[in-house]
């Protein structure tokens, strides 16, 4: 019984002693030469689309932001109405939000009359419409005066409207984007850039219900005497085309954002810049058709994953099990280069409790390795990476669960440590 106590208040001491020290950080992150984008890489392929005539164009696969294709696509244009954009992904957020409801009746005011020109609905001075209707009017028809009276509706005028849309394109990365109103009208200072369409809308497909809107290829309002017409023809001519909105002025000439879903497959194409409406068309189509045609999904095994174990300093239990942070999501490899792929699983040696579920502890990356040899990591090219993260929380020990479990060992001769 004396060796017993010895033994036990000399774990306790070591307990003690070693939990005064802190953890040193482990980097869970990819070595340095491994860190590069798919968009640097990208940007040195020729991939074999005609994109006619676009100043710009980038071809994403949107579910996960990766970059397919791109050409100039962070040069400063007029994107037009692709504005519409962020006006809608700002009155979903305030619908997510609680802060309006499609069902709202809003009051326009003259400050939405539209002039003579401009895509409209004609929305008379104290006219009442639903924000449903003022917001599919945006995105089938494009409807410039919709646009002006949500953002009235939300932020109580424009300008303070401007304001969150800037403030939302600081917050989305869009690191090439001016917004000054919320139709997209023409003005010196306002302007875009190919990539940044991508990522807004990327944003806005997050909304489950959005697309509900931007397939609709014709609808009536007002009892049936407003006619609304999609101006995106490839939700009728593309297969698995959902959205998403088109722009055309004579600065920006005709620019369009194209969605489409094939095989779960999500891909965003954009072209901006294009001298005639038919080029937007095909460009667009050919980006899409290069994605839908070349690449395929690669997913992570989610049992080789959950078969991992990190070990834990100071927690109730010895380690905790992995999973994937985003075991759904879709990532997309050229098909010439499938057979090519190889993964390399790292993770955290060592991480302090307390551990909350879902913490990141490492990461699995898929990679190309281009030399062959497996040797050179400058010749590993990164195609996709996703986070493991903690399967479980794992609490922090306490000096009286300690001293407890030694007084079990001590009487009981029970296990110190419960795994």
């Amino acid at each position: 019984m004396k060796f017993k106590k010895i033994v036990s208040y000399f774990l306790l001491f070591v307990f003690f002693i070693t939990n005064s020290f802190p953890i040193i950080a482990l980097d869970s992150s990819v070595d340095g030469e491994l860190e590069r984008n798919v968009s640097e890489d990208s940007k040195e392929e020729k991939a074999p689309v005609d994109i006619l005539s676009a100043k710009a164009c980038i071809l994403t696969n949107y579910e996960t932001g990766q970059v397919l294709y791109e050409k100039d696509a962070d040069e400063h244009l007029k994107i037009a109405s692709i504005t519409k954009i962020m006006t809608s992904l700002l009155v979903v957020e305030a619908i997510k939000d609680g802060k309006i409801s499609l069902n709202d009746m809003v009051v326009a005011s003259k400050n939405a009359k539209p002039a003579q020109n401009e895509s409209s609905i004609w929305l008379a001075d104290g006219e009442k419409m639903s924000v449903r209707n003022l917001l599919k009017s945006v995105l089938v028809h494009s409807a410039n005066d919709a646009a002006r009276t949500l953002a009235e509706f939300i932020a109580g005028s424009e300008e303070s409207f401007v304001e969150m849309m800037n403030k939302k394109a600081t917050e989305l990365g869009m690191k090439n984007t001016k917004f000054t109103n919320a139709s997209g009208l023409d003005d010196d200072e306002n302007y875009c850039s190919a990539r940044d369409v991508s990522i807004m809308a990327r944003e806005l497909l997050k909304c489950n219900w959005i697309t509900n809107y931007t397939k609709i290829e014709k609808d009536k309002l007002r009892d049936g005497k407003t006619d609304l017409t999609n101006r995106n023809k490839l939700i009728i001519t593309y297969k698995g085309c959902n959205g998403l909105k088109t722009g055309t002025d004579e600065i920006a000439k005709n620019c369009l954002c194209a969605t489409a879903v094939r095989n779960k497959i999500h891909l965003c194409a954009v072209a901006l810049g294009c001298d005639t409406s038919d080029d937007r068309w095909k460009s667009c189509t050919n980006l899409l058709d290069y994605g839908f045609n070349s690449f395929q999904p690669i997913k992570a095994n989610k049992k080789e994953i959950e078969e991992e174990k990190v070990n834990v300093k100071t927690g109730k239990k010895e380690f905790v099990s992995c999973r994937l942070k985003d075991e759904n999501k879709t990532y997309l490899v050229k098909k010439t280069e499938y057979g090519k792929i190889k993964k390399k699983i790292k993770l955290d040696d060592l991480v302090e409790a307390p551990v909350e579920e879902g913490r990141v502890i490492g990461k699995i990356n898929y990679y190309i390795d281009e030399d062959g040899k497996n040797k050179n990591k400058k010749s590993q090219k990164i195609i996709a990476t996703q986070d493991i993260v903690a399967d479980e929380g794992v609490e922090r020990l306490s000096f009286l669960y300690v001293n407890g479990q030694l007084w079990k060992n001590f009487l009981w001769g029970e296990k110190f440590f419960k795994s």
